[in-house]
């Protein structure tokens, strides 16, 4: 890989990162510092904030019932699995084009000209003669290829981890792994489908895993896709993970679309998660959030589910996608908001540099729903954005780097 192309990505990739926090900051009245802040430019409704309500377009969807499972001893883990990268190479199924809000042509296009950019003076050089400045303590392999799955998995392996005080939770496609803060495998790696056995709708065609940990309940969260239909959540009944499970299923296909690559985030009041909705044959149609009644779903009773798209309200405004619900961080250090909306960031027009806020106030109460405004990447870090896959390097093949849309929004 050529180096200076590495680090032009590198930086794109910690700028999002970095932006994106430092925008939401600004909102959150209980964080005060002086660091500087994305410009955000207003392109929806002129006037205050609600002005930019779009609350009517809150769909509530039937609450939904849990069934239990506990770990230690509930899990069936079938003794053959062919995964989906199996079936593919078999001819049994055709995973057909690549999901994406454009079309094929325009992502070669697009991927063509992003391999045409010249190094920009504006990318820092890393000093790797630096010594690193944390100290790795514990150090262990999580789950691979040959322990589940048909010793296939999927294609990609979309890996996701969680984090507790005393427990790690490894998810990767179609898998899940448990282990102690010292790498000690308390449950081996084992399906979702076998996580939801029984449950309709969650047992086949899973894809994009999420697993999350929720700092101030102190509960795991497992989800999955149920093959663009339903979204399946499991949340830990305590703190152990490796006991009992709530599992709800919630449905997912709204207005008969199709439900792609889920993005969830803890928040005060509820378990967000953003998706892309496609119209049969692969076809765009719009980004939508989901609303979760985190606080129904860890007393095991029936949950609350609220949906809605998400879009700016002025006629000529761009097209949104793939929505990233903020996952809130800083419970025990006393940075955890307590009060205000959530904030939902989306991909602005597909341009890799024009990244949207959206806020949503109370799902469950109040239900406010707005637009906050829109940050430039590229004017904020002076580097031009192209897509960057594939990524030239040395070897017969390319390295896939997907594109640049958002993989977190951590708060």
């Amino acid at each position: 890989m050529r180096p200076r192309r590495l680090l032009a990505f590198t930086f794109l990739i910690l700028g999002m990162s970095l932006g994106a926090w430092a925008l939401l900051s600004t909102r959150n009245s209980s964080i005060e510092d002086s660091q500087d802040r994305l410009p955000v430019q207003r392109y929806g409704p002129e006037g205050s904030e609600d002005d930019a309500d779009q609350t009517d377009l809150t769909i509530e969807l039937t609450p939904a019932s849990p069934t239990s499972i506990n770990l230690g001893s509930d899990l069936e883990v079938p003794s053959e699995f062919r995964s989906q990268y199996e079936r593919w190479q078999s001819g049994e199924i055709d995973l057909g084009a690549i999901e994406s809000v454009v079309s094929e042509d325009q992502r070669e296009l697009l991927i063509e000209q992003s391999l045409q950019l010249e190094p920009n003076e504006a990318i820092q050089d890393l000093d790797l003669a630096q010594p690193a400045t944390t100290v790795l303590e514990v150090e262990f392999d999580s789950l691979d290829i040959g322990q589940c799955c048909g010793n296939g998995s999927n294609v990609p392996p979309d890996p996701e981890l969680a984090v507790g005080p005393r427990h790690v939770v490894a998810a990767v496609n179609v898998a899940f792994e448990i282990y102690d803060k010292s790498g000690n495998v308390l449950i081996p790696a084992t399906t979702f489908a076998a996580l939801f056995s029984g449950v309709d709708g969650c047992t086949e065609s899973l894809f994009d895993p999420n697993a999350l940990y929720d700092e101030q309940a102190n509960r795991f969260i497992l989800g999955i896709d149920g093959g663009g239909a339903n979204y399946c959540l499991a949340v830990s009944q305590t703190d152990n993970p490796t006991g009992d499970w709530w599992r709800y299923r919630f449905p997912a296909n709204i207005n008969d679309l199709s439900f792609d690559y889920p993005q969830a985030g803890v928040g005060r009041d509820a378990i967000y998660v953003g998706g892309n909705m496609f119209f049969p044959g692969n076809g765009f149609a719009e980004a939508r959030v989901w609303a979760f009644d985190k606080w129904a779903m860890y007393a095991g009773n029936e949950a609350r589910v609220r949906t809605r798209a998400v879009r700016q309200t002025s006629p000529n405004a761009p097209e949104e996608d793939t929505p990233q619900p903020a996952n809130l961080h800083g419970y025990a250090q006393g940075t955890w908001p307590k009060s205000g909306p959530h904030y939902i960031l989306t991909e602005t027009d597909f341009n890799g540099a024009t990244y949207s806020v959206f806020q949503w106030r109370d799902p469950f109460g109040e239900d406010k729903f707005s637009y906050v405004g829109t940050f430039d990447l590229e004017k904020a870090t002076g580097i031009d954005i192209g897509m960057p896959v594939p990524v030239p390097q040395d070897e017969s093949f390319p390295l896939m780097t997907n594109d640049w849309r958002l993989q977190d929004a951590e708060y």
